[in-house]
């Protein structure tokens, strides 16, 4: 059997990143909405990408050397957790980036609103 340990590592430091992207979300979606917040929500689905790729990489290395049938199902399970996760922080992120976009359209609304009372 092929040794896991490294694969098993680098896996869990892509996991602690992704930990801390999921922190540093949370923090964006409590200020106020602005351009400043809206560039590092892009940044961060950019980060998001990159992390889930390595995950990926790092977790098919641990299936290519797991024989066990009962581990491989284990293993399954953290990848589906993976996605969940990766899915979750990304449709976030999504909501902020676009939230100026709603915004505006908003504060357009309201503008055609008033215009339309004058």
């Amino acid at each position: 059997m092929t040794d896991i340990t490294a694969p098993r590592r680098q896996r869990g430091v892509v996991k602690a990143s992704l930990t801390k992207l999921g922190t540093k979300t949370a923090e964006l979606e409590t200020l106020e909405i602005s351009q400043t917040v809206v560039n590092h929500s892009q940044q961060l689905i950019k980060r998001l990408v990159t992390l889930d790729a390595d995950f990926k990489t790092h977790h098919m290395s641990l299936i290519d050397a797991t024989e066990d049938e009962e581990q491989l199902g284990v293993e399954q399970e953290a990848l589906d957790c993976h996605d969940d996760e990766v899915t979750n922080l990304s449709l976030k992120l999504q909501a902020l980036s676009s939230s100026m976009d709603v915004r505006a359209a908003h504060d357009r609304v309201l503008f055609e609103h008033k215009l339309a009372r004058l």
